[in-house]
């Protein structure tokens, strides 16, 4: 079963139970990550998910499925990378030593039931690298963890039933059709501007193509914030607002904010009207 449909099953359910949340509720994947596209986007959308990404990540977490001995080893030195290169945290330690105890007694007993519980704990571990830095974890967010959860299920699968060859190359088809949707949801924006404006102050804002213009600038100065072009993980970078993420990674704006009444509350009026338009959430460490 596990070779034939288990696997596969649960992952497909999975990504289209989140996806069907997704659309339901119109969730969105809070969190940002300064300077997420990078420079060339090319490099960080296209380039790396696709090319590159697919053949490391196949090997570090499901290498152990593979029938050939150096993928295996190669799949033993890569596991712990994220240790040596990324963020060094407990639950990555347990989960690492429980992918090496699983394969140890897998490679002694050959059991289905130890090679499933193998699986599911590579599954988890992709999942854990997968998720991105400063989010907020909430049900919200649990489509987002099923999707790479779900993912990792069809590409165990493949491998078990053809190859880790043709594993990768549906890793990067993945990653290509992923980096599609998140372009195409930067660039083709609603136009439309929002006013927010009372007594005290104005705000003025409008999502912009993120194609349409590479020019962006910061001006405070008397009671007055503008910004043409801006992505609000780099606002939120120059205030130091630290307690806050945008809630839409990487989109560009148009903004321009007045303080009518008091110049120094300026910076958090700025950011609760940010926050009440759902541009800007609080931050919740994970």
């Amino acid at each position: 079963m596990l070779k034939r449909f288990g696997l596969l099953a649960g992952g497909i359910i999975c990504i289209s139970l989140a996806i069907a949340i997704i659309l339901a509720f119109n969730l969105k994947p809070y969190g940002y990550h300064p300077n997420k596209l990078g420079t060339n986007i090319i490099i960080s959308l296209f380039l790396l998910p696709v090319l590159i990404a697919p053949i490391l990540e196949e090997i570090r977490y499901r290498g152990f499925l593979s029938n050939k001995k150096y993928i295996n080893i190669l799949f033993l030195i890569l596991t712990p990378l994220n240790l040596f290169f990324g963020e060094f945290t407990w639950h990555s330690i347990g989960i690492i030593l429980a992918i090496y105890l699983a394969y140890y007694i897998y490679r002694k007993s050959r059991k289905n039931i130890i090679l499933f519980s193998l699986v599911l704990l590579s599954a988890i571990h992709f999942v854990l690298n997968h998720i991105p830095k400063n989010i907020n974890i909430s049900w919200e967010y649990l489509p987002y963890i099923m999707i790479p959860f779900g993912m990792a299920l069809i590409l165990s699968w493949i491998i078990i039933n053809y190859s880790i060859r043709k594993a990768i190359l549906m890793h990067a088809f993945w990653n290509l059709l992923i980096g599609l949707i998140f372009l195409s949801s930067l660039q083709f924006v609603s136009s439309e501007k929002n006013i927010n404006e009372n007594e005290f102050y104005k705000l003025e804002w409008n999502r912009v193509p993120y194609f349409e213009s590479n020019k962006r600038f910061f001006k405070d100065s008397t009671g007055i914030y503008i910004g043409k072009t801006v992505d609000l993980g780099e606002v939120l970078f120059l205030i130091k607002a630290d307690s806050f993420v945008a809630a839409e990674p990487s989109m560009k704006y148009n903004l321009k904010y007045q303080d009518y009444k008091n110049e120094s509350l300026w910076k958090s009026n700025f950011l609760n009207l940010l926050e009440k338009e759902g541009l800007i959430i609080k931050r919740k460490a994970f």
